[in-house]
C-alpha cells in the first residue's frame, strides 16, 4: 500500500529525528539483481543505516529485501519502489540483509551509514 504524502512527511520528520545523535560513517552503492545480494561494506561500529532506492522504473516495485538472512525472492519480500527511503537498525540486520530487483530495469541502493 503507497504511502500517503502525510505519511512520507511524517516518516521523514522521523528519519531527521532519529539521525539527531548519529554520526555518519560509511557509504555503499550496491546494485541489485536478480540475484539476491547483500550489503559488503557495513563498518565494525555501524548503529544505523539509511538506504534510497534508485531506479529507473519510475512506478511500481523495483525490489524486495528481507533483513534476517533468508534471500528475499522476486514475489516475497518487503517490497520498495523507486526513491523510497527506508531504515535498517542494529549490525546484526545490516549483515542479514539481502534484495533482488522483481523485474527489469536498473536498481541500486545507495546506503548511509551511521554509529
Amino acid at each position: 500500500m503507497p504511502l500517503s504524502d502525510q505519511s512520507k512527511s511524517y516518516l521523514s520528520e522521523l528519519i531527521r529525528l532519529n539521525k539527531k545523535d548519529l554520526i555518519a560513517i560509511g557509504y555503499e552503492k550496491l546494485s541489485v539483481t536478480g540475484t539476491a545480494a547483500g550489503l559488503a561494506s557495513v563498518p565494525t561500529d555501524a548503529k544505523y543505516a539509511l538506504v534510497v532506492v534508485e531506479s529507473t522504473i519510475a512506478s511500481g516495485m523495483a525490489i524486495r529485501y528481507l533483513e534476517y538472512g533468508a534471500a528475499p525472492t522476486t514475489s516475497d519480500g518487503i517490497g520498495r519502489s523507486n526513491l523510497d527511503a527506508f531504515d535498517i537498525h542494529g549490525k546484526p540486520n545490516m549483515i542479514n540483509f539481502k534484495a533482488i530487483q522483481t523485474g527489469a530495469g536498473i536498481h541500486t541502493l545507495h546506503i548511509q551509514y551511521y554509529k
